[in-house]
């Protein structure tokens, strides 16, 4: 496959993945929210023919797509969650659109569109060259409380793909203090509903009739979850 024409491709279609980006930008929202986002670029994969399957785990804003067949199967995990208390302007000075409102301060709607955009080059490529291979994009919601990845994980999902791609932005003294969470990103949130029987919470605390979100955890890497 050549690397010369899917960069090609992807600077030729470079303006309308950022006018892609700036609508999810201007339309923020956070975990598990993201019905805007998340119906937008699964819309554009389903456009380029993309086999899209919705509602994974029953979290509705997660889906996953897949286009191509058989081996090597290249894996493209893509997010799109905002943070609260984040609004902002395209402006390099804090400037919020509303006060409290939520803003991309980490950027997914960059890393979401990003793997859309490699995911629809790398069809054209196989299509152009005729090779075989599945593509398969992994729409992670609720990234920013460490929730959205574990869902797909949780299922098996991620253990096929050959090959894996996941896009960051971090800064080199990126704290595990977050506003949103307000402690330890290690330990707060995995489940909310990262699985049908929906246990824990965001902030890690318990349900009622929930057995409290770190037997949940356990449960969901052993991958003995019901």
């Amino acid at each position: 496959m050549g690397k010369k024409q899917l960069v090609e491709w992807i600077l030729e279609h470079q303006s309308g993945y950022e006018e892609l980006a700036r609508e999810i930008w201007e339309r923020p929202e956070t975990a598990y929210e993201e019905s805007f986002a998340s119906g937008l670029l699964g819309s554009v994969l389903e456009r380029e023919g993309f086999r899209v399957r919705r509602e994974i785990g029953g979290i509705p804003t997660a889906f996953v797509a897949e286009y191509g067949t058989g081996g090597p199967i290249l894996g493209i995990l893509g997010e799109y969650d905002a943070l609260p208390g984040l609004s902002q302007k395209v402006s390099a000075v804090r400037e919020p659109v509303s006060p409290d409102g939520p803003g991309h301060g980490c950027g997914h709607h960059l890393l979401g569109t990003a793997g859309v955009e490699a995911a629809v080059a790398l069809k054209h490529r196989l299509d152009a060259e005729g090779l075989a291979g599945t593509i398969r994009y992994y729409g992670c919601p609720a990234e920013e409380v460490l929730s959205g990845k574990n869902v797909h994980g949780a299922r098996g999902r991620l253990r096929r793909p050959g090959c894996g791609l996941d896009l960051a932005s971090r800064q080199p003294e990126y704290a595990m203090e977050h506003p949103y969470l307000g402690a330890d990103l290690r330990r707060a949130s995995l489940p909310r509903t990262d699985s049908p029987c929906g246990r824990g919470s965001p902030s890690g605390s318990e349900r009622p009739g929930c057995r409290g979100a770190d037997e949940h955890r356990r449960e969901l890497l052993a991958g003995t979850c019901a």
